[in-house]
């Protein structure tokens, strides 16, 4: 990844709830440890994924870093191997060697190209008691309705959007188009069915065809497409079928009445 390329935390938020998507775990950001009101030792994971499991619970926890600055000026992350079971970096593709993470901790590269995580290092497997204040804020502050995903307010959300801004144009542009283009099919459709609505200009011409059909001792179908399609096919007009028809049975007739006349 080139030093230009530059990704978001929220980029690689993103593509961590679609690796944990709702089945199997629950997925937040932003995780306290604790009461927002006790400020004492508080501790903010970037991303934390919860197992749906009474038998295997199992929490998972990332802590990601965008530049190469804020992985080595911050070793904070040291301080939430409590209360995970397993504790990654993620970062952006290439910045940052499995050699140069701890231990205990693993490493996930995002890559932004194809937007999907690589796994380089597990950690090891490790042991802990489940945090209960985790548990409690996670229940008593981050069920709101009106919560943002992948934001920790509202004004981190706003700021992401300004960054994003043209992006955001462009798809509004093309979502405009798509809705133009719908309303244009519908209003087309819906002229159509004015035509030949109950009381539509085409209605009243196909009530005349069948009406013809039957005032002519013709078959009194609601379609008669099939009809007029095999009528227009003909060289000659059916009628003549008939006749052709009625004379074949006469003529035996007539043969009939010459041999019991002879006989």
């Amino acid at each position: 990844m080139s030093e230009r390329q530059k990704v978001s935390a929220n980029e690689i938020k993103k593509a961590l709830a679609i690796k944990h998507d709702g089945v199997r775990d629950y997925f937040l950001t932003e995780v306290k440890s604790g009461s927002t009101w006790d400020g004492r030792g508080l501790r903010i994971i970037d991303a934390v994924a919860i197992r749906k499991s009474w038998t295997q619970p199992h929490i998972t926890g990332y802590e990601i870093k965008v530049s190469r600055s804020d992985f080595t000026g911050d070793a904070k992350f040291y301080t939430y191997l409590p209360l995970v079971h397993a504790l990654y970096i993620v970062t952006p593709q290439g910045m940052i060697q499995r050699e140069e993470t701890p231990t205990e901790i693993g490493l996930i590269w995002y890559d932004p190209d194809k937007k999907s995580l690589t796994t380089k290092k597990k950690p090891p497997p490790r042991e802990i008691e489940v945090s209960v204040e985790m548990l409690q804020y996670i229940i008593y502050s981050r069920l709101e309705p009106d919560r943002l995903p992948f934001y920790s307010s509202k004004a981190e959300y706003f700021r992401d959007w300004l960054e994003n801004k043209e992006d955001h144009r462009e798809l509004g542009n093309l979502v405009r188009g798509k809705i133009r283009d719908e309303i244009r099919r519908l209003e087309h459709e819906l002229r159509k069915a004015e035509r030949f609505g109950r009381d539509g200009e085409e209605r009243k011409t196909y009530e005349a065809l069948l009406q013809v059909m039957r005032d002519n001792g013709l078959p009194d179908w609601n379609d008669p497409v099939e009809w007029l399609t095999d009528l227009l096919k003909r060289e000659y007009p059916k009628v003549l079928d008939d006749i052709e028809q009625q004379i074949g049975v006469i003529s035996r007739t007539i043969d009939r009445a010459k041999m019991e006349v002879k006989a």
